[in-house]
């Protein structure tokens, strides 16, 4: 939390690009997730601050291109459970900070401020769990028990559809956070879409996941009907709240909403999921 914490930055940078050494093995990989899934801390108050947040963001990349691997989780940050996933999950639509009511001038500037560093910190911390992703994929293979995520996903003592229709619905509600961004505020739009690729990318990673596993697998369609069901009472009843639901502006919506789900794996669920909702000549158009 210094002043200058781009100087620290470049001695990472330094260290990794011309040393060859991550931080991944020491305590400084906790702390850098720390910050990428709350922010940096005051007086041991997290806020969200986009500077220190997206060089952090910065290094765990790098650390990525050059070893193949993020900072490790410590025992405290590990997903190794169900409610683990979920907590992590949930973290990305978290909003310590909302935009709500009537302000004067001065304090609504604040307040958009403040919601979009915000909007920021899920956008960092969804690219961090994307990556943990793409390690979990090489190489690819059904075997999760290595794998922290797929295997905390798999851990739900509900059984797979339950997984799978949480995180349907936990990415309606990344829409029902993040829509209105898209539409009335360009300085938040660009963020916004960051937070919904990412978890659009981990909803399709937990789709694959749940199409392969050996235990209890599901189709691409039964998949693609939790994703439309969790459209149809989320996002749908969000634009009713806002009278923001138009023919044309639901049908963009919803195109939009397959779109994001974008990953190597997302092929089938996407070609399902556009038929539910009605958009798959678009889809076909676009894909």
């Amino acid at each position: 939390n210094s002043a200058e914490p781009h100087l620290g930055y470049q001695v990472l940078q330094h260290v990794t690009t011309f040393h060859s050494r991550s931080s991944s093995a020491t305590a400084l990989g906790s702390k850098l997730v720390e910050l990428l899934e709350h922010g940096p801390q005051n007086e041991s108050v997290s806020f969200p601050e986009a500077f220190r947040m997206e060089l952090a963001a910065s290094y765990v990349a790098l650390s990525h291109r050059c070893f193949g691997s993020c900072p490790s989780y410590n025992n405290s940050h590990k997903p190794t459970s169900w409610n683990d996933l979920c907590n992590c999950l949930t973290t990305i639509n978290h909003r310590k900070y909302e935009v709500e009511g009537d302000f004067t001038t001065a304090c609504k500037e604040s307040a958009e401020l403040l919601c979009e560093e915000s909007i920021a910190l899920a956008a960092f911390y969804s690219q961090f769990l994307v990556l943990l992703v793409t390690n979990e994929l090489e190489p690819e293979c059904v075997d999760f028990s290595a794998k922290p995520l797929a295997s905390s996903f798999l851990a739900n003592p509900n059984g797979v559809y339950a997984s799978m229709r949480f995180v349907a619905y936990q990415y309606a509600d990344c829409w029902v956070k993040n829509h209105s961004s898209l539409v009335t505020c360009h300085r938040r739009n660009s963020e916004s879409k960051r937070v919904l690729k990412g978890f659009g990318y981990l909803a399709s990673y937990f789709s694959w996941v749940s199409t392969v596993h050996n235990g209890s697998r599901m189709t691409w369609k039964e998949i693609a009907s939790l994703f439309s069901n969790a459209f149809s009472e989320k996002v749908d009843a969000a634009l009713d709240k806002t009278n923001c639901k138009s023919e044309g502006n639901c049908h963009q919506m919803k195109l939009r909403f397959v779109l994001c789900l974008e990953s190597p794996m997302s092929a089938q669920l996407q070609d399902h999921l556009s038929a539910h909702l009605g958009v798959q000549n678009e889809f076909n158009v676009v894909k």
